[in-house]
């Protein structure tokens, strides 16, 4: 079979619940900055998955913010959860915040 261990590894949203760690402890606001490329697929999907998990639905808009440049890959914020903003300064491809 096929091994997507390192392909889950290196997800945008792990470095993202890193940035965001505060968030997950305390709640706090915080901001972060990154560059995309069209392989970064479903940006925000896991986070907002265990931010859900921790805060429900408690979370103040923009708790979460998310600066990004570049071109995002399909499902960009598919399922944002408030709280998150993405932020996107380039190009987007389809299902651009599916679900919201």
């Amino acid at each position: 079979g096929q091994e997507h261990f390192m392909i889950l590894q290196a997800l945008k949203d792990r470095i993202l619940m890193q940035d965001f760690k505060k968030t997950f402890r305390f709640g706090d606001a915080a901001y972060t900055e990154h560059r995309l490329t069209n392989l970064d697929r479903t940006v925000g999907t896991l986070l907002s998955h265990e931010l859900y998990k921790r805060w429900g639905y408690s979370l103040a808009p923009g708790t979460c913010h998310a600066k990004f440049t570049g071109t995002s890959g399909q499902s960009f914020g598919a399922f944002a959860l408030r709280g998150v903003f993405l932020e996107l300064e380039g190009d987007s491809q389809d299902y651009f915040g599916k679900g919201l």
